[in-house]
């Protein structure tokens, strides 16, 4: 029976029970006229059976929504395949620069120096003068100290024409040369003394060096030849005057010898 009532609906069940009743009636009332009625209870029977298809085709959905009830919910279909990637989207605008950020904390403080310290070996510090006609005195500052001070051998002063000259080695007696005129002896001593200072001050008034342990201060221009002297205001004074050298801190350079007027200038470099 309950295969009968799924396909339909009990609705359904009922009219096609009540076509089925009609049915019978039809044919029963065929079988008991006379013949002379054969043909028309036979269209009766036609009629009853067409009528009961439409009478169950037009009630059975009206009851079906009526009397039906819902059957349990089927299991879940498989998951399906996902769908292809869309196409990206245009670019944005660029955004507006976001406002300024705050100012971050300030720094610890560093800490202090080392007193005492000294220029180290081999390092090197440099500086630059200046002097207009006159006897002049200029002070050499270093800023670094030196360990110890320097004697008048370690200090040396060349002038623009000896830095050319240190350069083109020209050291010998020929015209022009460091030691024109010397002989003998004399020429030997002059080469030797010229050979030791371009080797102490190898550099020149635009980029000033000096071995380790020198000062090597280097004029770059004067108006003519400046008579120099470099001087360690911390030693004695002999007549009046401080002993040549250079103290810890620094020296003096004395440039005399010339009136002309413009000035003499230039470098120096010196080496722990």
């Amino acid at each position: 029976m309950k295969r009968i009532t799924e396909p339909f609906g009990k609705a359904g069940l009922i009219v096609a029970v009540a076509a089925l009743v009609f049915a019978m009636l039809g044919g029963a009332y065929a079988a008991t006229a006379s013949k002379r009625h054969h043909k028309k209870a036979a269209g009766a029977v036609v009629l009853a059976k067409r009528y009961s298809k439409v009478f169950a085709k037009r009630y059975s959905r009206a009851f079906s929504k009526r009397f039906a009830t819902a059957g349990p919910t089927g299991p879940q279909g498989p998951k399906g395949d996902a769908g292809s990637n869309g196409s990206s989207g245009p670019k944005g605008d660029k955004g507006d620069t976001g406002p300024e950020g705050p100012e971050g904390p300030e720094g610890p403080e560093g800490a202090l120096g080392t007193a005492g310290t000294t220029l180290p070996a081999g390092a090197t510090e440099t500086g630059v003068w200046m002097v207009i006609s006159g006897e002049v005195l200029v002070p050499l500052h270093f800023n670094v100290p030196l360990s110890a001070p320097l004697p008048e051998e370690s200090t040396h002063y060349i002038s623009a024409e000896e830095v050319e000259k240190f350069e083109e080695a020209e050291f010998g007696a020929g015209a022009g040369e460091l030691c024109e005129g010397e002989a003998g002896a004399a020429l030997a001593e002059c080469e030797e003394e010229f050979e030791a200072v371009a080797a102490t001050c190898p550099g020149s008034a635009a980029s000033p060096a000096a071995a380790e342990g020198n000062l090597c201060v280097y004029e770059r221009s004067a108006p003519e030849p400046v008579t120099a002297f470099i001087l360690d205001p911390s030693t004695p004074p002999n007549f009046g005057v401080p002993g040549k050298g250079a103290s810890t801190s620094g020296a003096t350079l004395l440039a005399n010898g010339y009136s002309s007027p413009g000035p003499a200038y230039g470098t120096w470099a010196v080496t722990g």
